[in-house]
């Protein structure tokens, strides 16, 4: 299950985001949080990493499609001398292989600009308490991605998009009822899809199932 971690606030946040109005309405709405202190707005990947204050950050919300580096090569060069440094990147791009190169490169959860700037909120204190904000189907593909790179057989291969939903929720500590209730279906049918998801994995306990599916790959799952 997820580990819950202690925020210590102020939570110190710096965006990088070439499109001015979107980045000073970020800016202005971080800004107003006494629990966020900002230390920089850059437009550019490059005047961000050529800055002082990376050493004091705890969050950078990062556009994924920066002119010049983008956002998944700032987030590797980042994560090379900062990896403390949680980066949640911002994009209004559909496709989905460029979230996924960038949960690989190091990100912690990704926001759609389409989205209003505040639930960035939510996005920071999620993963300032240890979790990694993705939908189920994008930790399907960036699990297989790592497994992959590593050479490993991957357990996803052997679960349904539905069921690596249910063992997310249950990461997060959610009891059978609630699962059920969020994806208004029955407890009976969460708890044979569970039944089920064991046999696939040849494991007999929940914390079981997710060790293989999420801490083999070294993947800290949050939904």
């Amino acid at each position: 299950m997820k580990d819950e971690v202690s925020i210590q606030y102020p939570i110190r946040i710096a965006i990088v985001e070439d499109n001015d109005d979107y980045r000073k309405t970020m800016e202005l709405c971080l800004h107003s949080d006494s629990r966020f202190i900002m230390e920089g707005a850059f437009a550019s990947a490059e005047s961000f990493l050529q800055s002082s204050i990376l050493d004091t950050l705890d969050v950078v919300p990062m556009d994924i499609h920066l002119l010049g580096i983008s956002g998944i090569d700032c987030t590797k060069r980042l994560m090379s001398q900062y990896p403390q440094v949680a980066v949640i990147m911002l994009t209004s791009a559909s496709q989905e292989a460029y979230i996924i190169d960038a949960f690989v490169a190091g990100a912690k959860g990704y926001l759609d600009k389409m989205v209003l700037p505040q639930d960035v909120y939510r996005v920071v204190l999620d993963v300032m308490q240890g979790g990694m904000q993705m939908s189920p189907h994008i930790a399907r593909k960036v699990i297989e991605r790592l497994q992959k790179m590593f050479g490993e057989p991957s357990s996803t291969d052997m679960i349904s998009d539905r069921e690596m939903e249910i063992l997310q929720f249950v990461a997060r500590g959610m009891k059978y009822k609630e699962i059920a209730q969020r994806l208004y279906v029955s407890e009976k049918t969460i708890r044979t899809h569970i039944s089920n998801m064991y046999k696939k994995l040849g494991v007999h306990s929940k914390q079981e199932a997710i060790e293989k599916v999420f801490k083999d790959s070294g993947y800290k799952n949050n939904v």
